[in-house]
């Protein structure tokens, strides 16, 4: 998978960079083997993609990676501090004996399938509560509209950030965002 830099701007494109997000080459999360009776999804689980957050004066702020595990095809993601230590899990739920991902039905802002990301913690995996009171802190692909969805590939993210979350760690959370996104959701169209 390429390698890329995002900037985070105030405004439009001309505005000033508030973040940088980095993503070195990496291996795609699955290698996709055409046969006759369709494409078959192998995950890979070497030099597997991850994006650095930094300020615009090159403070490194942290980063997001995904990562595997013997339950390959269920996507997973750590996020790091700036010391390099983990303190966010970030995976949808699963079934089957966690070899798959449980989709959600419904929901306000949602398709009528939709997978979400809980930002968990990384020690026990459990799902944190968001910022806001009655909240999971999650990642989700919202609902577009039907002409946006139909007519566009553009795509629309909530990030409900987990309660207690420094400035910091909320910008890798949104570079965490961005590499769900690159990764599973471009992959998985």
């Amino acid at each position: 998978m390429r390698s890329f830099t995002i900037p985070l701007t105030l405004g439009d494109k001309d505005g000033e960079v508030l973040l940088e997000y980095t993503k070195p080459w990496s291996c795609p999360i699955c290698i996709h083997i055409h046969t006759d009776n369709g494409t078959i999804d192998c995950p890979c689980c070497c030099c597997l993609p991850k994006l650095h957050t930094k300020l615009p004066n090159g403070t490194f702020l942290g980063s997001s990676e995904y990562y595997c595990d013997m339950f390959c095809f269920v996507p997973k993601f750590r996020v790091r501090d700036q010391n390099g230590t983990p303190v966010y899990r970030i995976s949808p739920d699963t079934c089957c004996g966690n070899c798959c991902v449980l989709p959600q039905c419904g929901g306000a802002g949602s398709k009528c399938l939709y997978i979400p990301f809980y930002i968990r913690d990384h020690s026990t995996s459990q799902k944190l509560d968001g910022a806001m009171p009655g909240t999971r802190a999650e990642i989700r692909k919202v609902w577009s509209g039907f002409k946006k969805e139909c007519c566009t590939t553009a795509d629309n993210f909530q990030v409900v950030f987990p309660q207690g979350s420094t400035p910091e760690m909320r910008a890798n959370l949104l570079g965490a965002n961005l590499l769900i996104d690159f990764t599973f959701f471009e992959q998985h169209n």
